[in-house]
């Protein structure tokens, strides 16, 4: 199955703000919406990713995965299997949104 991975660090060293991706461990991470969504479109197998619209269950296919450190992610799962949440995750939630409120409580706290 295709994997969809959801940075939340920019490694600053590796950043440069004119490039839209940039080459990290071996992969491109993708910096911009745009190419974020030609990578979907195209149906590439592994897609990393700083922006986090794309932390969602519409693009069927791709297991998602949050990255906030880089030491630890957690894959994001639709069910209560999630380790990173006390909710039931739905195919309709907003996973963007949950984690920018704060939805992941003590998990991150752990990390932060």
């Amino acid at each position: 199955m295709k994997e969809l991975h959801v940075y939340m660090y920019t490694p600053k060293s590796l950043f440069k703000p004119q490039l839209y991706s940039y080459l990290f461990d071996d992969h491109t991470v993708y910096v911009s919406f745009k190419d974020t969504e030609e990578a979907i479109v195209r149906g590439e197998e592994t897609i990393h990713t700083t922006i986090t619209h794309f932390l969602s269950f519409q693009y069927e296919g791709y297991r998602l995965f949050i990255h906030l450190t880089p030491d630890h992610f957690e894959e994001c799962v639709i069910g209560s299997k999630n380790t990173w949440t006390n909710r039931d995750i739905g195919y309709a939630h907003n996973l963007e949104k949950m984690l920018l409120a704060g939805a992941m409580g003590e998990w991150l706290d752990g990390l932060l």
